[in-house]
Protein backbone atom coordinates (compact mmCIF):
# COMPACT_ATOMS: atom_id res chain seq x y z
CA UNK A 1 0.00 0.00 0.00
CA UNK A 2 1.16 3.07 -0.85
CA UNK A 3 2.18 6.03 1.43
CA UNK A 4 1.74 9.82 1.38
CA UNK A 5 5.64 11.42 2.27
CA UNK A 6 6.36 14.89 3.03
CA UNK A 7 9.39 16.72 2.96
CA UNK A 8 10.38 19.17 5.41
CA UNK A 9 12.99 21.70 5.54
CA UNK A 10 15.58 21.39 8.90
CA UNK A 11 18.52 22.86 9.54
CA UNK A 12 21.58 20.66 10.79
CA UNK A 13 21.27 21.53 14.66
CA UNK A 14 17.56 20.50 14.29
CA UNK A 15 18.09 17.35 12.69
CA UNK A 16 20.98 16.92 15.45
CA UNK A 17 18.13 17.79 18.21
CA UNK A 18 15.26 15.28 16.39
CA UNK A 19 18.37 13.02 16.75
CA UNK A 20 19.11 12.54 20.02
CA UNK A 21 15.18 12.63 20.78
CA UNK A 22 14.87 9.46 18.58
CA UNK A 23 17.54 8.02 20.60
CA UNK A 24 16.44 8.23 23.52
CA UNK A 25 13.00 6.60 22.46
CA UNK A 26 12.26 3.14 21.13
CA UNK A 27 11.88 4.09 17.52
CA UNK A 28 14.53 1.62 15.81
CA UNK A 29 13.33 2.20 12.14
CA UNK A 30 13.10 6.48 12.46
CA UNK A 31 16.96 6.19 14.43
CA UNK A 32 17.92 4.65 11.68
CA UNK A 33 16.65 6.88 9.12
CA UNK A 34 18.21 9.94 10.84
CA UNK A 35 21.15 8.14 11.81
CA UNK A 36 21.83 7.54 8.16
CA UNK A 37 20.55 10.65 6.71
CA UNK A 38 22.62 12.44 8.59
CA UNK A 39 25.88 10.21 7.59
CA UNK A 40 24.90 11.36 4.03
CA UNK A 41 24.79 15.10 5.19
CA UNK A 42 28.26 14.70 6.53
CA UNK A 43 29.52 12.73 3.68
CA UNK A 44 28.27 15.59 0.99
CA UNK A 45 26.11 12.92 -0.21
CA UNK A 46 22.66 15.17 0.60
CA UNK A 47 23.08 18.37 0.13
CA UNK A 48 20.98 21.64 1.50
CA UNK A 49 17.38 22.20 -0.60
CA UNK A 50 18.34 26.10 0.08
CA UNK A 51 20.19 28.52 1.94
CA UNK A 52 18.04 30.85 4.28
CA UNK A 53 19.08 33.97 4.36
CA UNK A 54 17.09 35.37 7.19
CA UNK A 55 16.26 38.78 7.95
CA UNK A 56 18.18 41.38 8.68
CA UNK A 57 17.96 43.09 12.18
CA UNK A 58 16.94 46.60 12.72
CA UNK A 59 20.58 47.40 13.84
CA UNK A 60 22.15 45.96 10.48
CA UNK A 61 19.79 47.36 8.23
CA UNK A 62 21.11 51.00 10.42
CA UNK A 63 24.90 50.16 10.26
CA UNK A 64 24.60 49.70 6.40
CA UNK A 65 22.79 52.88 6.14
CA UNK A 66 25.58 54.55 8.01
CA UNK A 67 27.98 52.87 5.07
CA UNK A 68 30.22 55.01 2.86
CA UNK A 69 29.84 53.54 -0.84
CA UNK A 70 33.15 51.88 -0.84
CA UNK A 71 33.25 50.25 2.87
CA UNK A 72 29.43 49.39 1.93
CA UNK A 73 31.40 47.89 -1.43
CA UNK A 74 34.09 45.93 0.91
CA UNK A 75 31.44 44.12 2.97
CA UNK A 76 29.35 43.22 0.15
CA UNK A 77 32.68 41.48 -1.73
CA UNK A 78 33.46 39.76 1.73
CA UNK A 79 30.33 38.22 1.98
CA UNK A 80 29.73 37.76 -1.61
CA UNK A 81 33.38 35.81 -1.11
CA UNK A 82 31.70 33.52 1.98
CA UNK A 83 28.53 32.98 0.32
CA UNK A 84 27.45 34.34 -2.76
CA UNK A 85 24.04 32.55 -2.43
CA UNK A 86 23.43 34.51 0.64
CA UNK A 87 23.33 37.61 -0.99
CA UNK A 88 20.68 40.05 -2.01
CA UNK A 89 20.58 41.09 -5.18
CA UNK A 90 21.99 44.67 -4.07
CA UNK A 91 24.96 43.08 -2.35
CA UNK A 92 25.77 41.09 -5.35
CA UNK A 93 25.84 44.33 -7.37
CA UNK A 94 28.08 46.20 -5.07
CA UNK A 95 30.35 42.97 -4.51
CA UNK A 96 30.77 42.54 -8.30
CA UNK A 97 31.50 47.14 -8.47
CA UNK A 98 33.56 46.42 -5.94
CA UNK A 99 35.73 43.36 -8.20
CA UNK A 100 35.79 45.60 -11.08
CA UNK A 101 36.99 48.87 -9.26
CA UNK A 102 39.80 46.82 -7.84
CA UNK A 103 40.70 44.60 -10.68
CA UNK A 104 39.49 41.11 -9.72
CA UNK A 105 37.60 40.15 -12.58
CA UNK A 106 39.22 37.92 -15.33
CA UNK A 107 38.23 40.23 -18.51
CA UNK A 108 35.32 37.82 -19.56
CA UNK A 109 33.69 38.99 -16.50
CA UNK A 110 35.02 42.63 -16.78
CA UNK A 111 33.06 42.74 -20.33
CA UNK A 112 30.19 41.21 -19.02
CA UNK A 113 29.85 44.19 -15.83
CA UNK A 114 30.87 46.32 -18.17
CA UNK A 115 27.70 45.74 -20.79
CA UNK A 116 24.84 45.25 -17.73
CA UNK A 117 26.23 48.84 -16.95
CA UNK A 118 24.86 49.75 -20.43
Amino acid sequence: MAEDKYRITLTEAQLTYLLSRIEQETQPTLHKYFRVFMAKMHLGAVSAAFTSIGRKSVEERLEEATLSGPERRLLAYTKYQDNPRACSTEEVKFAKTYMYENDLMTPAEEEEFEHDQI
